[in-house]
């Protein structure tokens, strides 16, 4: 099979852009609702009581940086094969 560089340099750049604009948006929201936090002052023991004696058992999971970087080269060669096989359909070949 001949490689095409455009859609091989298309593959990486998308590959690259997703996850920026995933940490973009994630500190994004982060920014955005610590400037609207309001604290409650008189509400402010029912939370620290529930906290004290309210635990809930289990974990929370969160993204790894490399699962980040699978996610992106899964994505880029989903994208890179997806233009070969366009490419190919309009050519007539499939």
């Amino acid at each position: 099979m001949r490689r095409n560089w455009r859609y091989l340099g298309e593959a990486a750049t998308a590959a690259v852009i997703l996850p920026v604009l995933y940490y973009a948006w994630q500190i994004g929201a982060g920014m955005w609702m610590t400037l609207n936090y309001t604290p409650d002052m008189m509400d402010q023991y029912e939370s620290v009581d529930y906290l004290q004696h309210k635990v809930s058992f289990g974990f929370a999971y969160t993204f790894a940086w490399w699962q980040v970087a699978f996610a992106a080269l899964v994505l880029g060669v989903l994208y890179y094969r997806v233009r070969i096989w366009r490419a190919g359909r309009k050519k007539g070949v499939q």
